[in-house]
């Protein structure tokens, strides 16, 4: 009995032995994919450069990490070269989970996302160490985040380094470029540097470029070392200047339809390797660029480095271009861009002027609007000394739409020491919630666009509009509407804005004894459709329609009354956006007109402003919503009047010299006493207007019609 007993123990032993033996060690850093253990994951990654270059290295780098870290789990395969395809062939796999995991040139992918021709903005950036911080901080994640409608998830930014010049003759200043001919890839930016530059741009394709430099085609060309040596660029050109004026990046992204297969463990270890990796592939760049400089130079290529004198005559010329293409890169990109730079290197004689509106989102156009205005104000102002002796910087934020970032910018601006005034846009809901901040410091808040009656009223004496005011705006546009039918319709969007002024249109059609008015309201949201407008349309028996609506709504709205084509008059809210644009072919079917305060080639304060527009921002196309722009440049210089005229930038000073400015000859009118204790409304509803859109869509008054 004893015997069994000890057999029995020792067994028991031997089974806990075995399990401590094959028990999974707590200090290994493997990460174990579910999936089966007989399985091994396979990738695929696909790039355009060859076995020697950095980005090749990280690609093996990555390979090699992930393989380590999933204990051989997980095998990446690497086809450089464009064996796979060319870069659109190599997206299109990606987009499609035929290919998993693809490096792009920025170039390549501005194609399908504007935004990404950020990084070739010529001497932009102040440094590479500017850049960097930039592309791996809040800018970098926009342009990133922009890549994931396309079915892409970008990761992170390697390069193939910035570009230099090569040229036939020496080139250390602007002038050297005048009347020679450059080769350029096909963008309307790079072109556009070089005409500024002076010189003539040539699209020629890549692989043509070396023939072209032999045959003196052209007289020089752009591009990193790395192309510069491989492609034998540098054997037809004398002259290589280092000027980092621009950048090769190369995105990291994955396949959205492969990430979304693989368990979210090795989906983050794929992401976070890639960033980990970021620093040593832009090292192994430079390494590898210093070694080809020798080489070149080795071969007699007389090789110079713009110093910082020579680079600011180059950013001086060029600066415009920034501005010039801030729509198709994103307001918002740029406006983070310059806020970093600003909270970096913060100017001790300068004030700061706060804009909060929607840059990005579905009223855009109306935030650059509003921003440009601002702009063009405060170059007038500083070049006349400023405001009280100090030059003027404008910190914009993107407020999406959203009250809860808007107030989160308000009390970030209202932080900053040297910050005078703030400007909010055109979402009344987020203006409301905004101005409750001012309270705790008397801080002026100019609204330049925004037309619920809430946002302005006795008790917040902090605040000062430019714009429309809907107590007023709502019975000029029922007045129009009895003009046009005896059955109005108001469409209105359910918002503190919208039912403002339904509200006072009510009230002015009582007045004038309609009160059974037909309405229909919605909600602006993101996953707004019109099936329930066009389902309440169909009981309705009307000849005018008044619409309260932004432009996503607006315009998919604007088709259903089309089919009845009855009259439609618009609030103003539509010209946030290319409504124009979008509407282009039902505009052409209905009597159409919006409200508006101000038009451009209508009086000579108005031509002149519409001229330094074009020139300071290179616009040849109509330009938009020309009533915040307006709006903006007026109220700006209203403070800044105001701030001259009490030799102070003081809050409570400044709120007092606004309230007794006794005129003032602005762009929409000469302001008479536009503020006071009591009234905080510069706009008179005498100015209120109509327009309407021509043929090439420029916003013309409605008696003109759309010729």
């Amino acid at each position: 009995m004893r015997q069994k007993t000890l057999f029995l123990w020792l067994g028991v032993l031997f089974i806990v032995a075995l399990f401590l033996v094959f028990l999974p060690s707590t200090t290994t850093q493997t990460i174990t994919p579910k999936i089966p253990k007989e399985e091994t994951l396979v990738l695929r990654l696909g790039h355009n450069t060859p076995i020697d270059s950095a980005l090749h290295a990280a690609s093996e780098r990555l390979a090699a990490h992930i393989a380590q870290k999933t204990g051989n789990k997980v095998r990446i395969d690497i086809f450089p070269n464009q064996e796979l395809g060319t870069d659109d062939e190599m997206i299109e796999m990606t987009r499609e989970g035929r290919l998993d995991i693809v490096l792009t040139p920025t170039a390549k992918l501005s194609i399908l996302e504007p935004s990404l021709q950020y990084a070739d903005l010529p001497f932009y950036f102040q440094s590479r160490e500017e850049l960097y911080e930039m592309l791996d901080g809040t800018p970098g994640r926009m342009l990133l985040e922009a890549l994931t409608p396309m079915g892409l998830v970008g990761v992170t930014f390697w390069e193939n380094g910035f570009k230099q010049f090569t040229s036939n003759t020496p080139i250390t200043s602007p002038l050297d470029f005048q009347g020679k001919k450059f080769r350029v890839m096909k963008s309307r930016l790079i072109m556009d540097q070089f005409r500024l530059l002076g010189a003539k741009p040539v699209s020629i394709d890549f692989h043509a470029t070396r023939q072209a430099l032999q045959d003196k085609v052209v007289d020089g060309q752009e591009n990193p070392l790395v192309a510069i040596y491989s492609m034998g660029f540098y054997q037809h050109q004398k002259y290589l200047t280092l000027s980092d004026h621009a950048y090769l990046g190369y995105v990291v992204s994955f396949s959205a339809k492969t990430l979304s297969t693989l368990p979210s463990d090795i989906q983050m270890l794929l992401m976070d390797t890639a960033r980990d990796i970021t620093p040593w592939e832009r090292e192994e760049t430079k390494r590898k660029e210093t070694k080809l400089l020798e080489a070149m130079r080795e071969q007699g290529v007389h090789i110079s480095t713009l110093n910082s004198a020579q680079k600011h005559a180059f950013t001086a010329v060029l600066a415009p271009l920034a501005k010039q293409y801030e729509d198709l890169i994103g307001a918002h990109i740029i406006s983070k861009t310059e806020a970093l730079r600003l909270e970096k290197n913060p100017q001790p004689h300068s004030v700061l002027i706060g804009l909060s509106s929607d840059l990005s989102m579905g009223t855009k156009v109306a935030g650059l609007a509003l921003k440009r205005g601002l702009e063009l104000a405060i170059a007038k102002i500083n070049a006349q000394g400023g405001i009280a002796g100090k030059k003027v910087q404008l910190l914009a934020m993107d407020h999406k739409g959203l009250s809860t970032l808007g107030v989160r910018h308000i009390d970030e601006m209202l932080s900053k020491p040297n910050l005078i005034a703030i400007f909010g846009g055109l979402h009344s809901a987020v203006i409301v919630a905004q101005k409750e901040l001012f309270h705790t410091r008397r801080v002026p808040f100019m609204i330049p666009w925004g037309a619920a009656r809430e946002n302005v009223q006795a008790r917040n004496n902090h605040v000062f509009r430019v714009s429309v005011n809907d107590a007023h705006a709502g019975p000029f546009l029922a007045k129009t509407a009895m003009k046009k039918g005896k059955k109005p319709l108001i469409i209105y969007e359910a918002s503190i804005w919208g039912a403002g002024a339904y509200e006072s249109m009510r009230t002015q059609f009582a007045a004038h004894g309609i009160t059974s008015l037909q309405e229909i309201s919605f909600l602006r949201s993101e996953q707004f459709t019109s099936h329930e407008v066009k389902k309440a349309l169909s009981t309705l028996h009307y000849d005018v329609v008044i619409l309260i609506a932004n432009p996503v709504e607006g315009t998919q709205i604007l088709p259903l009354l089309a089919e009845k084509k009855v009259p439609v008059i618009a609030h103003w809210g539509i010209l946030g956006s290319d409504f124009f644009a979008h509407n282009k072919s039902t505009l052409a079917q209905i009597d159409f007109a919006v409200l508006t305060t101000f038009l451009f080639d209508t009086t000579p304060s108005s031509k002149s402003l519409e001229h330094t527009y074009r020139s300071a921002y290179g616009v040849e196309e109509e330009i938009l919503a020309p009533h915040g722009i307006a709006q903006a440049y007026d109220a700006m210089g209203l403070l800044a009047h105001a701030g001259n005229k009490a030799k102070s930038l003081e809050g409570s000073a400044l709120i007092d010299a606004l309230c007794n400015i006794e005129q003032y000859d602005g762009v929409i009118t000469t302001y008479k006493n536009p503020f006071s204790v009591q009234n905080r409304e510069a706009i008179e509803p005498h100015l209120y207007r109509l327009s309407t859109f021509n043929s090439k869509g420029r916003l013309v008054p409605y008696d003109q019609g759309a010729q």
